[in-house]
């Protein structure tokens, strides 16, 4: 079985995209969102992440069902 990319609906804040994003790299997901939201507010490409965030909401399939 591929890892897809994708939203998840367990491990969400606003949209799934950063812990689907976490879950597909590996990362941990808290520490995934402390580095986006420093990036949205004092990084250089603010508008850059927020409009990457918004493409991905949108482009990503969200999950069908839990596995592991």
């Amino acid at each position: 079985m591929t890892m897809e990319l994708e939203k998840l609906s367990y491990d969400k804040m606003v949209g799934g995209v950063l812990g689907g994003v976490s879950r597909y790299f590996g990362i941990d997901t808290k520490a995934l969102r402390v580095i986006y939201a420093v990036g949205l507010a004092i990084g250089p490409f603010q508008l850059e992440l927020f409009i990457l965030y918004l493409v991905l909401w949108v482009a990503l399939p969200k999950q069908q069902m839990f596995n592991d």
